[in-house]
């Protein structure tokens, strides 16, 4: 049971970190193996396109450290740093106020989030694939942890899931009666 749960916390913890900067280097060398420009602007810093591009990235940054620090915040430090894995289920709660209240992930929404911002900070092609590509490979590592705290957390869990997205985007939910047919009237 103990190498169960760290397997659990080297994928729902480190593994993400980690291929953060695989994914990073990866793009690094496929930048260059095509032969793109590192940077998109290579005009000066006082262009308004740049000034732009600065304005974004760091609005972006400014979102996603909110989001980062309100969803460690709402979790607490311990569960944050994945130290509650090792603890058996029944000594633990499910976290469903603060930033977890909109969304099921807000941490990682906020590192997919700053990836962006980075990438229009410094505006580096190889960030940029990295923000392509990333948020793809973490939803395959949340699916992971979403069954892991189904197995934790159970029914409990599986109500949570139903009632908030994975991440703050608004989504209209379609209703049962807006997928239904209407009637003729006679």
């Amino acid at each position: 049971m103990i190498s169960s749960r760290r397997k659990d916390r080297f994928i729902i913890i480190y593994l993400p970190n980690l291929l953060f900067f695989v994914v990073l280097i990866c793009m690094i060398f496929f930048t260059h193996l095509v032969s793109w420009p590192w940077f998109l602007l290579d005009e000066s810093l006082h262009s308004p396109l740049r000034i732009l591009e600065l304005s974004i990235g760091q609005c972006l940054n400014i979102f996603a450290c909110t989001f980062i620090v309100w969803g460690v915040v709402s979790l607490g430090l311990d569960r944050a740093e994945g130290k509650e894995l090792a603890k058996p289920p029944e000594s633990t709660e499910l976290v469903t106020k603060g930033a977890y209240a909109f969304c099921r992930h807000p941490i990682t929404f906020g590192f997919i989030i700053g990836t962006a911002g980075f990438a229009f900070t410094f505006d580096f092609v190889p960030l940029f694939l990295t923000a392509a590509i990333y948020p793809f490979s973490l939803y395959v590592i949340l699916k992971y942890e979403e069954k892991e705290l189904e197995a934790r957390f159970g029914q409990a869990y599986i109500k949570y899931k139903e009632s908030t997205p994975i991440f703050p985007v608004p989504v209209r939910k379609s209703s049962a009666k807006s997928r239904r047919k209407p009637t003729p009237e006679p």
